[in-house]
């Protein structure tokens, strides 16, 4: 969470450059560390991270995914209770079920345990999707076009196309004042 600024930007500009932002998955933020690394400061990991998923969605349109696990995110956030708006990819091998870190009541994605793929010299994660191939499908998605791919308007009335972007709400905002309810 260190850099957030300069890691958001990194993040975002290698997905764009990589065609990684349109008909993708949206982008993962892995919470965990190592003890070597040094101990996260919950007072300032959790605005961090917040701040850092809220740049994700104003630049993409679409909330990232957080990687994380139960451990791992009472380690690294403290429990914190307030990122349960964002889809959890919950890391939890040879679970029968997941254990949901605090904030969540479900999760999008579960790795569950390394698999060994013929071809393939080592194990790879395996990875559980919480829903069908459909929702799977639509979940890849397109990110919300405003008047035929303008970057900005100035218009008071605009055309949005939303794609597969679910939601029955927009929330807007200039660049002189925060979000709208």
């Amino acid at each position: 969470l260190f850099r957030m600024v300069e890691q958001m930007r990194t993040l975002i500009d290698t997905a764009a450059a990589n065609g990684m932002l349109t008909d993708a998955l949206p982008l993962a933020v892995d919470i965990e560390c190592l003890g070597s690394y040094g101990w996260s400061v919950w007072a300032t990991a959790v605005p961090e991270l917040r701040r850092f998923v809220n740049r994700v969605y104003e630049r993409t349109g679409r909330k990232p995914v957080l990687y994380t696990s139960k451990t791992m995110w009472r380690q690294v956030m403290g429990n914190a209770k307030g990122f349960g708006d964002l889809p959890l990819w919950v890391a939890c091998w040879r679970c029968a079920k997941p254990y949901i870190p605090v904030g969540w009541k479900t999760w999008r994605f579960w790795q569950i345990r390394p698999y060994k793929i013929p071809g393939i010299p080592r194990k790879v994660d395996g990875n559980v999707f919480k829903g069908t191939d459909e929702s799977l499908q639509l979940w890849r998605g397109q990110p919300m076009v405003i008047d035929g791919g303008a970057t900005i308007s100035g218009d008071l009335l605009v055309d949005l196309e939303l794609g597969s972007v679910g939601g029955t709400e927009v929330r807007t905002r200039d660049d002189a004042s925060d979000w709208t309810d």
